[in-house]
């Protein structure tokens, strides 16, 4: 199973671009919910912030040595595995059927017969 990092910071934190690279010119407030992939010494890397998806990988901030961020390794959530609802296409409006009805109940569909 796969473990991920779940979090909250205690503190403002700079967002960064590495493990103790540039500041990225934003940052995560008090209380703001984390989660990550991976972790270089105090160094976490950010996959979700407040549940929402990071759109770089490019996003790191500092535990602190925990004083920065209270968090732990957990399982991920399993993904489903069923295949995904087919969906039917939706009727030509311009397909025109024509059918027949007999009056010994049998019936005709576009010419194919169907007896009953």
């Amino acid at each position: 199973m796969t473990q991920i990092i779940i979090g909250k910071t205690k503190v403002n934190l700079n967002v960064r671009s590495s493990p103790g690279g540039e500041k990225l010119g934003f940052h995560l407030p008090a209380g703001t919910s984390i989660e990550g992939d991976e972790k270089r010494n105090q160094w976490i890397h950010l996959t979700k912030v407040d549940g929402e998806a990071v759109l770089t990988s490019a996003q790191w901030v500092s535990d602190g040595g925990g004083s920065y961020v209270d968090w732990q390794w957990t399982d991920a959530p399993e993904t489903p595995t069923e295949p995904p609802p087919v969906e039917e296409p939706d009727p030509d409006p311009n397909v025109v059927s024509i059918i027949k009805t007999y009056s010994d109940g049998s019936v005709t569909v576009n010419g194919e017969s169907f007896p009953i």
